[in-house]
Protein backbone atom coordinates (compact mmCIF):
# COMPACT_ATOMS: atom_id res chain seq x y z
CA UNK A 1 0.00 0.00 0.00
CA UNK A 2 1.67 3.20 -1.20
CA UNK A 3 0.70 6.58 0.28
CA UNK A 4 0.46 9.63 -1.97
CA UNK A 5 1.29 12.64 0.21
CA UNK A 6 -0.24 15.19 -2.15
CA UNK A 7 -3.47 13.24 -2.56
CA UNK A 8 -3.90 12.71 1.18
CA UNK A 9 -3.37 16.39 1.94
CA UNK A 10 -4.94 18.12 -1.03
CA UNK A 11 -8.34 18.73 0.63
CA UNK A 12 -7.12 19.50 4.15
CA UNK A 13 -4.43 22.13 3.53
CA UNK A 14 -5.57 25.71 3.05
CA UNK A 15 -2.14 27.34 3.08
CA UNK A 16 1.56 26.34 3.25
CA UNK A 17 1.70 28.34 6.50
CA UNK A 18 -0.75 25.95 8.19
CA UNK A 19 0.53 23.85 11.10
CA UNK A 20 -0.28 20.13 11.06
CA UNK A 21 0.80 16.59 11.88
CA UNK A 22 0.02 13.58 9.69
CA UNK A 23 0.58 9.90 10.42
CA UNK A 24 -0.64 7.00 8.32
CA UNK A 25 0.73 3.46 8.45
CA UNK A 26 -0.10 -0.04 7.31
CA UNK A 27 1.41 -2.77 9.47
CA UNK A 28 1.34 -6.54 8.99
CA UNK A 29 -2.00 -8.01 9.93
CA UNK A 30 -3.35 -11.54 10.02
CA UNK A 31 -6.72 -13.17 10.48
CA UNK A 32 -9.71 -14.32 8.48
CA UNK A 33 -9.85 -11.04 6.55
CA UNK A 34 -6.23 -11.30 5.40
CA UNK A 35 -4.95 -14.15 3.23
CA UNK A 36 -1.37 -13.07 3.84
CA UNK A 37 0.38 -10.40 5.87
CA UNK A 38 0.47 -6.97 4.28
CA UNK A 39 3.69 -5.08 3.65
CA UNK A 40 4.35 -2.33 6.21
CA UNK A 41 4.27 1.21 4.89
CA UNK A 42 4.28 4.56 6.68
CA UNK A 43 4.02 8.29 6.03
CA UNK A 44 4.72 10.75 8.84
CA UNK A 45 4.85 14.55 8.38
CA UNK A 46 5.16 17.47 10.79
CA UNK A 47 4.85 21.04 9.59
CA UNK A 48 4.53 24.55 10.98
CA UNK A 49 4.65 26.20 14.41
CA UNK A 50 2.68 25.75 17.62
CA UNK A 51 1.19 29.20 16.95
CA UNK A 52 2.06 31.99 14.50
CA UNK A 53 5.46 33.41 15.31
CA UNK A 54 6.19 31.04 18.22
CA UNK A 55 9.30 29.60 16.58
CA UNK A 56 8.44 26.22 18.17
CA UNK A 57 8.13 23.52 15.48
CA UNK A 58 5.33 20.95 15.53
CA UNK A 59 6.64 17.43 16.14
CA UNK A 60 5.57 13.92 17.18
CA UNK A 61 5.02 14.96 20.82
CA UNK A 62 3.13 18.19 20.08
CA UNK A 63 -0.31 18.15 21.73
CA UNK A 64 -3.24 19.25 19.57
CA UNK A 65 -6.76 19.88 20.83
CA UNK A 66 -8.60 16.85 19.49
CA UNK A 67 -12.11 18.38 19.69
CA UNK A 68 -14.81 15.74 19.04
CA UNK A 69 -12.25 12.93 18.77
CA UNK A 70 -12.52 13.23 22.57
CA UNK A 71 -15.94 11.55 22.45
CA UNK A 72 -14.58 8.02 22.00
CA UNK A 73 -12.47 8.45 25.15
CA UNK A 74 -15.43 9.76 27.15
CA UNK A 75 -17.38 6.74 25.86
CA UNK A 76 -14.52 4.53 27.09
CA UNK A 77 -14.86 6.18 30.49
CA UNK A 78 -18.55 5.24 30.53
CA UNK A 79 -17.63 1.66 29.58
CA UNK A 80 -15.16 1.51 32.46
CA UNK A 81 -17.85 2.56 34.96
CA UNK A 82 -20.12 -0.16 33.59
CA UNK A 83 -17.33 -2.74 33.78
CA UNK A 84 -16.68 -1.74 37.40
CA UNK A 85 -20.32 -2.32 38.31
CA UNK A 86 -20.67 1.13 39.85
CA UNK A 87 -23.88 1.33 41.93
CA UNK A 88 -26.48 3.92 41.04
CA UNK A 89 -26.65 6.74 43.62
CA UNK A 90 -30.46 6.85 43.71
CA UNK A 91 -31.19 3.14 43.70
CA UNK A 92 -30.95 0.53 46.44
CA UNK A 93 -30.40 -2.15 43.85
CA UNK A 94 -28.84 -2.26 40.42
CA UNK A 95 -25.70 -0.90 38.84
CA UNK A 96 -24.92 1.64 36.19
CA UNK A 97 -25.46 0.35 32.63
CA UNK A 98 -26.31 1.26 29.07
CA UNK A 99 -30.04 1.31 29.80
CA UNK A 100 -29.70 3.46 32.93
CA UNK A 101 -32.03 6.47 32.67
CA UNK A 102 -30.90 10.00 33.46
CA UNK A 103 -33.49 10.23 36.25
CA UNK A 104 -31.46 7.64 38.18
CA UNK A 105 -28.50 10.03 38.26
CA UNK A 106 -29.99 13.53 38.02
CA UNK A 107 -33.39 13.38 39.82
CA UNK A 108 -34.40 17.01 39.25
CA UNK A 109 -34.58 16.83 35.46
CA UNK A 110 -37.84 17.68 33.68
CA UNK A 111 -39.97 14.73 32.64
CA UNK A 112 -38.93 14.79 28.97
CA UNK A 113 -35.29 14.15 29.97
CA UNK A 114 -35.81 11.58 32.70
CA UNK A 115 -36.15 8.49 30.52
CA UNK A 116 -33.20 9.22 28.23
CA UNK A 117 -30.69 6.37 28.54
CA UNK A 118 -26.91 6.18 28.49
CA UNK A 119 -27.02 4.24 25.21
CA UNK A 120 -29.07 7.02 23.60
CA UNK A 121 -26.56 9.65 24.69
CA UNK A 122 -23.61 7.56 23.46
CA UNK A 123 -25.16 7.07 20.01
CA UNK A 124 -26.63 10.56 19.46
CA UNK A 125 -30.26 9.40 19.49
CA UNK A 126 -31.41 11.15 22.68
CA UNK A 127 -32.90 14.21 20.98
CA UNK A 128 -31.44 16.64 23.54
CA UNK A 129 -30.95 20.18 22.26
CA UNK A 130 -27.54 21.50 21.24
CA UNK A 131 -26.06 24.16 23.51
CA UNK A 132 -24.68 26.37 20.74
CA UNK A 133 -27.70 28.67 20.92
CA UNK A 134 -27.85 28.77 24.73
CA UNK A 135 -29.20 32.04 26.09
CA UNK A 136 -26.40 34.18 27.48
CA UNK A 137 -28.14 34.40 30.85
CA UNK A 138 -27.48 30.68 31.37
CA UNK A 139 -23.73 30.97 30.74
CA UNK A 140 -22.17 31.13 34.19
CA UNK A 141 -18.59 30.20 33.36
CA UNK A 142 -15.97 32.92 33.50
CA UNK A 143 -13.81 33.60 30.44
CA UNK A 144 -11.30 30.81 31.10
CA UNK A 145 -9.17 31.94 28.16
CA UNK A 146 -8.29 35.07 30.19
CA UNK A 147 -5.95 33.10 32.42
CA UNK A 148 -3.60 30.13 32.10
CA UNK A 149 -1.82 28.83 29.03
CA UNK A 150 -4.00 30.32 26.31
CA UNK A 151 -3.68 33.82 27.76
CA UNK A 152 0.07 33.45 28.20
CA UNK A 153 0.51 32.32 24.59
CA UNK A 154 -1.72 35.13 23.33
CA UNK A 155 0.23 37.69 25.38
CA UNK A 156 3.47 36.40 23.84
CA UNK A 157 1.91 36.64 20.40
CA UNK A 158 0.76 40.22 21.05
CA UNK A 159 4.16 41.17 22.43
CA UNK A 160 5.85 39.86 19.30
CA UNK A 161 3.45 41.93 17.20
CA UNK A 162 4.25 45.06 19.19
CA UNK A 163 7.95 44.43 18.64
CA UNK A 164 7.52 44.39 14.87
CA UNK A 165 7.91 47.71 13.10
CA UNK A 166 5.17 46.76 10.64
CA UNK A 167 2.60 46.21 13.45
CA UNK A 168 0.17 49.11 13.76
CA UNK A 169 -2.17 50.41 16.43
CA UNK A 170 -5.18 49.22 14.43
CA UNK A 171 -3.91 45.68 13.84
CA UNK A 172 -6.66 44.26 16.11
CA UNK A 173 -9.15 44.88 13.30
CA UNK A 174 -7.50 41.99 11.48
CA UNK A 175 -7.00 39.79 14.57
CA UNK A 176 -10.40 38.13 15.19
CA UNK A 177 -9.27 35.61 17.80
CA UNK A 178 -9.79 37.58 20.98
CA UNK A 179 -13.10 36.34 22.37
CA UNK A 180 -14.39 38.74 25.01
CA UNK A 181 -17.44 36.99 26.48
CA UNK A 182 -18.17 34.28 28.98
CA UNK A 183 -17.39 30.70 28.06
CA UNK A 184 -19.94 27.89 28.34
CA UNK A 185 -18.93 25.32 30.97
CA UNK A 186 -20.27 21.79 31.38
CA UNK A 187 -22.69 22.50 34.29
CA UNK A 188 -24.28 25.25 32.17
CA UNK A 189 -25.50 22.62 29.70
CA UNK A 190 -27.47 20.86 32.43
CA UNK A 191 -29.16 24.16 33.34
CA UNK A 192 -29.77 24.86 29.65
CA UNK A 193 -31.48 21.49 29.05
CA UNK A 194 -33.71 21.99 32.09
CA UNK A 195 -34.98 25.18 30.49
CA UNK A 196 -35.62 23.78 27.03
CA UNK A 197 -39.25 23.07 26.05
CA UNK A 198 -38.60 19.47 25.03
CA UNK A 199 -36.57 17.26 22.72
CA UNK A 200 -35.83 17.54 19.04
CA UNK A 201 -38.52 15.80 16.98
CA UNK A 202 -35.84 13.37 15.71
CA UNK A 203 -35.46 11.81 19.18
CA UNK A 204 -34.86 8.08 18.71
CA UNK A 205 -33.00 8.57 15.43
CA UNK A 206 -29.48 9.86 14.81
CA UNK A 207 -28.85 13.56 15.41
CA UNK A 208 -25.33 14.55 16.47
CA UNK A 209 -25.28 16.08 19.94
CA UNK A 210 -22.41 17.74 21.76
CA UNK A 211 -24.80 18.36 24.65
CA UNK A 212 -25.26 14.61 25.05
CA UNK A 213 -21.54 14.03 25.51
CA UNK A 214 -21.25 16.89 27.98
CA UNK A 215 -23.94 15.07 29.98
CA UNK A 216 -21.90 11.86 29.78
CA UNK A 217 -18.89 13.73 31.14
CA UNK A 218 -20.96 15.04 34.05
CA UNK A 219 -22.19 11.48 34.69
CA UNK A 220 -18.57 10.26 34.89
CA UNK A 221 -17.83 12.92 37.49
CA UNK A 222 -21.01 12.18 39.47
CA UNK A 223 -20.51 8.40 39.59
CA UNK A 224 -16.73 8.38 40.03
CA UNK A 225 -16.70 11.19 42.58
CA UNK A 226 -13.69 12.86 40.97
CA UNK A 227 -12.86 15.33 38.18
CA UNK A 228 -13.30 13.81 34.75
CA UNK A 229 -9.72 14.64 33.78
CA UNK A 230 -8.39 12.53 36.66
CA UNK A 231 -10.73 9.60 36.01
CA UNK A 232 -10.09 9.45 32.27
CA UNK A 233 -6.33 9.76 32.65
CA UNK A 234 -6.16 6.86 35.13
CA UNK A 235 -8.84 4.59 33.67
CA UNK A 236 -8.57 5.28 29.93
CA UNK A 237 -5.53 7.23 28.72
CA UNK A 238 -2.77 5.55 30.75
CA UNK A 239 -4.04 2.00 30.07
CA UNK A 240 -3.85 2.82 26.36
CA UNK A 241 -0.23 3.93 26.81
CA UNK A 242 -1.16 7.59 26.21
CA UNK A 243 1.32 8.92 28.75
CA UNK A 244 1.43 12.48 27.46
CA UNK A 245 -2.21 13.08 26.56
CA UNK A 246 -4.47 15.14 28.80
CA UNK A 247 -8.05 16.27 29.34
CA UNK A 248 -7.94 20.06 29.47
CA UNK A 249 -9.83 22.21 31.98
CA UNK A 250 -9.29 25.52 30.23
CA UNK A 251 -7.60 28.16 32.35
CA UNK A 252 -6.48 25.60 34.95
CA UNK A 253 -4.76 22.66 33.25
CA UNK A 254 -1.16 22.77 32.04
CA UNK A 255 -0.84 20.93 28.72
CA UNK A 256 2.81 20.26 27.81
CA UNK A 257 3.86 20.92 24.19
CA UNK A 258 0.50 22.54 23.48
CA UNK A 259 -0.59 23.82 20.07
CA UNK A 260 -2.69 26.99 20.02
CA UNK A 261 -5.22 27.65 17.28
CA UNK A 262 -4.79 29.90 14.27
CA UNK A 263 -7.13 31.71 11.92
CA UNK A 264 -6.52 32.30 8.23
CA UNK A 265 -6.89 35.89 7.06
CA UNK A 266 -7.24 36.03 3.27
CA UNK A 267 -5.81 38.96 1.34
CA UNK A 268 -9.32 39.75 0.09
CA UNK A 269 -10.76 40.22 3.58
CA UNK A 270 -7.62 42.10 4.63
CA UNK A 271 -7.94 44.51 1.71
CA UNK A 272 -11.59 45.18 2.51
CA UNK A 273 -10.90 45.83 6.20
CA UNK A 274 -7.82 47.99 5.79
CA UNK A 275 -9.33 50.04 2.96
CA UNK A 276 -12.00 51.23 5.37
CA UNK A 277 -9.23 52.37 7.73
CA UNK A 278 -7.39 54.16 4.93
CA UNK A 279 -4.47 51.71 5.04
CA UNK A 280 -2.93 49.19 2.71
CA UNK A 281 -3.02 45.49 3.53
CA UNK A 282 0.80 45.51 3.68
CA UNK A 283 0.73 48.22 6.37
CA UNK A 284 -1.86 46.33 8.41
CA UNK A 285 -0.51 42.78 8.22
CA UNK A 286 1.11 41.55 11.48
CA UNK A 287 4.79 41.36 10.60
CA UNK A 288 5.35 38.09 12.46
CA UNK A 289 2.33 36.35 10.94
CA UNK A 290 2.99 33.26 8.85
CA UNK A 291 2.11 34.54 5.39
CA UNK A 292 1.80 33.63 1.73
CA UNK A 293 0.69 35.65 -1.28
CA UNK A 294 -2.92 34.73 -0.46
CA UNK A 295 -3.05 35.75 3.18
CA UNK A 296 -1.66 35.01 6.62
CA UNK A 297 -2.31 33.28 9.95
CA UNK A 298 -3.17 35.00 13.22
CA UNK A 299 -3.61 33.60 16.74
CA UNK A 300 -7.15 32.32 17.49
CA UNK A 301 -7.46 29.63 20.15
CA UNK A 302 -10.62 30.20 22.19
CA UNK A 303 -14.32 30.96 21.70
CA UNK A 304 -17.66 30.81 23.50
CA UNK A 305 -17.95 27.02 23.35
CA UNK A 306 -14.32 25.88 23.58
CA UNK A 307 -14.13 25.37 27.37
CA UNK A 308 -16.54 22.44 27.72
CA UNK A 309 -14.96 19.09 28.55
CA UNK A 310 -17.21 16.11 27.84
CA UNK A 311 -17.52 16.80 24.13
CA UNK A 312 -14.02 17.88 23.15
CA UNK A 313 -11.27 18.63 25.71
CA UNK A 314 -8.67 15.95 24.93
CA UNK A 315 -5.17 17.07 23.90
CA UNK A 316 -3.05 14.40 22.26
CA UNK A 317 -0.07 13.83 19.99
CA UNK A 318 1.07 11.44 17.28
CA UNK A 319 3.35 9.45 19.62
CA UNK A 320 0.46 8.61 21.96
CA UNK A 321 -2.06 8.11 19.19
CA UNK A 322 0.17 5.48 17.59
CA UNK A 323 -0.15 3.31 20.70
CA UNK A 324 -3.90 3.89 20.88
CA UNK A 325 -4.46 3.09 17.21
CA UNK A 326 -2.35 -0.06 17.55
CA UNK A 327 -4.57 -1.09 20.45
CA UNK A 328 -7.71 -0.48 18.38
CA UNK A 329 -6.37 -2.60 15.52
CA UNK A 330 -5.65 -5.49 17.88
CA UNK A 331 -8.97 -5.35 19.76
CA UNK A 332 -12.35 -6.81 18.85
CA UNK A 333 -13.94 -3.65 17.48
CA UNK A 334 -17.03 -5.44 16.18
CA UNK A 335 -17.81 -6.60 19.73
CA UNK A 336 -17.03 -3.24 21.34
CA UNK A 337 -19.07 -1.22 18.87
CA UNK A 338 -22.02 -3.57 18.72
CA UNK A 339 -24.90 -1.17 19.50
CA UNK A 340 -24.67 0.71 16.22
CA UNK A 341 -27.08 3.43 15.13
CA UNK A 342 -27.56 4.06 11.39
CA UNK A 343 -26.47 7.51 10.21
CA UNK A 344 -26.92 6.98 6.47
CA UNK A 345 -26.61 3.92 4.21
CA UNK A 346 -23.33 2.20 5.03
CA UNK A 347 -22.44 4.59 7.87
CA UNK A 348 -23.02 3.94 11.58
CA UNK A 349 -22.38 5.60 14.93
CA UNK A 350 -21.61 3.82 18.18
CA UNK A 351 -20.03 4.93 21.47
CA UNK A 352 -18.07 7.89 20.15
CA UNK A 353 -16.99 6.22 16.91
CA UNK A 354 -18.23 6.34 13.34
CA UNK A 355 -18.11 3.16 11.24
CA UNK A 356 -18.11 3.12 7.43
CA UNK A 357 -18.80 -0.14 5.62
CA UNK A 358 -16.52 -0.60 2.59
CA UNK A 359 -17.75 -3.64 0.66
CA UNK A 360 -15.60 -5.61 -1.73
CA UNK A 361 -15.99 -4.58 -5.38
CA UNK A 362 -14.42 -5.03 -8.79
CA UNK A 363 -11.82 -2.41 -7.85
CA UNK A 364 -11.46 -3.75 -4.31
CA UNK A 365 -10.57 -7.43 -4.40
CA UNK A 366 -9.13 -7.54 -0.87
CA UNK A 367 -12.54 -8.19 0.72
CA UNK A 368 -14.91 -6.18 2.87
CA UNK A 369 -13.44 -3.53 5.20
CA UNK A 370 -14.67 -1.15 7.87
CA UNK A 371 -13.33 2.31 8.70
CA UNK A 372 -13.60 3.10 12.41
CA UNK A 373 -12.96 6.82 12.83
CA UNK A 374 -13.94 10.18 14.25
CA UNK A 375 -13.15 13.74 13.26
CA UNK A 376 -13.26 16.89 15.34
CA UNK A 377 -13.35 20.61 14.79
CA UNK A 378 -13.68 23.74 16.89
CA UNK A 379 -12.02 27.16 17.14
CA UNK A 380 -8.43 26.78 16.00
CA UNK A 381 -8.32 23.04 15.37
CA UNK A 382 -9.48 20.22 13.10
CA UNK A 383 -8.58 16.55 13.58
CA UNK A 384 -9.17 13.03 12.28
CA UNK A 385 -8.12 9.62 13.60
CA UNK A 386 -9.12 6.08 12.66
CA UNK A 387 -8.27 2.51 11.75
CA UNK A 388 -9.18 -0.06 9.12
CA UNK A 389 -8.56 -3.34 10.98
CA UNK A 390 -8.97 -5.61 7.93
CA UNK A 391 -6.10 -3.79 6.19
CA UNK A 392 -3.91 -3.11 9.24
CA UNK A 393 -4.27 0.60 8.45
CA UNK A 394 -4.18 3.39 11.04
CA UNK A 395 -4.19 7.16 10.48
CA UNK A 396 -4.20 10.49 12.33
CA UNK A 397 -4.26 14.09 11.13
CA UNK A 398 -4.30 17.21 13.31
CA UNK A 399 -4.21 20.85 12.25
CA UNK A 400 -4.14 24.16 14.13
CA UNK A 401 -6.85 25.67 11.90
CA UNK A 402 -10.61 25.16 11.87
CA UNK A 403 -11.27 26.57 8.40
CA UNK A 404 -10.53 23.13 6.95
CA UNK A 405 -12.46 19.86 7.26
CA UNK A 406 -10.16 16.99 8.21
CA UNK A 407 -12.79 14.36 7.40
CA UNK A 408 -12.30 15.13 3.70
CA UNK A 409 -9.10 13.07 3.94
CA UNK A 410 -11.35 10.00 4.19
CA UNK A 411 -11.93 10.15 0.44
CA UNK A 412 -8.25 9.53 -0.21
CA UNK A 413 -8.13 6.85 2.49
CA UNK A 414 -11.07 4.94 0.97
CA UNK A 415 -9.23 4.82 -2.34
CA UNK A 416 -6.38 2.97 -0.60
CA UNK A 417 -8.65 0.11 0.41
Amino acid sequence: MQFDREKLLEKVLLTPAQGYALYIEQKPTAGPAAEKPTDPNRLEIYHGETYPGSGIPIGPDTNFRMASVTKQFVARGIMRLIEKGVPLPLSTAGCFGYETALAEIFPDLPSYLQEITIRQLLNHISGVHEYDDMDESLVTGDPAYSRGQAQEAYAAYQASLAACEAATASRSSLDPQHFNGRQVRDPDILAFLKNEPGLYPEAGTYRYSNSGYVLLGLIIETLSGEPIEDFLRREVLLPFGMQHSYINREGESIIPNRVFGSAWISETSADETTAEAGMTAEEERPANASSTSRGYLVFRDQGRTTATIGDGALYSNITDLKTYLDWLIQSDLAATYDLKTPVEPGVWYCKGMRVIDVPASSTNSAGDAHIYYHSGGTTGTHTLIGVVPERGLRFAFMSNMDEIDASLMLEAIRELL
